[in-house]
């Protein structure tokens, strides 16, 4: 073998351990949620591929996709750590009000030297988090009123929802299509915390027979963002 050959073979095994060392090491792949996705919840959880080797991983979200020159989020509100070999990551803490997001991930190889660092950055996505209204544990009841010898309907229950304006809660009291009571209520609703909702209606006298079946609608409204609405039912008892 002489020594062109030889130094054909070196050439040709350096060009693979450099193409190899080059190639094992990637953006990261994003999991959820996907490109465009409206979620369900002001809580997401977002997940994660990287590839071995990579280390620091950030998952960074904005509500602007304003990218900088190193093609990162620059608007950021959030730019979290990750624990080491995470896949995914959920603060239920942080709850997420009306609006888009933008997404991405960012890691590097963890070298300590400048001339073998590197960076990577993954794909920006969008995710849509709608005003979400829910309402829970609704009771609708009639009770005696012993103040004046009048039954009455007393509706309790737990709204929580992720605006930020003042809510106001409306029951609607229908027999058959006839609205029989219109009450409004202003419930402060933040933080995804659950807040009490009470209402009443006392019909006068003779106006619902015994019996007759009621239909009561909730709707929660904040600003320009209006829950769907909450219907049940009850047999009134004179």
């Amino acid at each position: 073998m002489n020594l062109r050959t030889i130094l054909s073979i070196l050439t040709a095994t350096a060009s693979i351990l450099l193409v190899s060392s080059t190639t094992a090491l990637a953006a990261p792949v994003l999991g959820g949620p996907a490109d465009g996705a409206r979620l369900a919840t002001p809580l997401p959880k977002f997940t994660w591929t990287v590839p071995a080797g990579e280390v620091n991983v950030r998952l960074v979200i904005a509500p602007t996709k304003v990218v900088a020159t190193d093609g990162t989020l620059r608007d950021a509100d959030i730019q979290s750590p990750t624990a080491p070999g995470a896949t995914s990551f959920q603060d239920l803490k942080e709850v997420y009000t009306p609006g888009d997001y933008f997404w991405q991930l960012n890691s590097d190889n963890g070298s300590a030297s400048q001339e073998t660092y590197q960076y990577f950055t993954s794909p920006i996505r969008r995710f849509v988090v709608p005003a979400i209204f829910q309402f829970s544990r609704l009771r609708p009841v009639v009770e005696d009123n012993a103040a004046n010898g009048m039954n009455e309907i007393a509706l309790t229950g737990k709204l929580r929802c992720n605006v930020t304006k003042i809510t106001s809660v409306t029951m609607l009291v229908y027999r058959g299509t006839k609205l029989l009571h219109n009450d409004t209520r202003e419930v402060g609703c933040y933080a995804w915390e659950q807040n009490n909702l009470f209402h009443n209606f006392q019909p006068r006298p003779g106006q619902i027979p015994n019996g007759t079946p009621l239909r009561i609608v909730m709707v929660a409204k904040s600003g320009i963002f209006r829950s769907p609405l909450t219907t049940l039912r009850l047999t009134w008892r004179s």
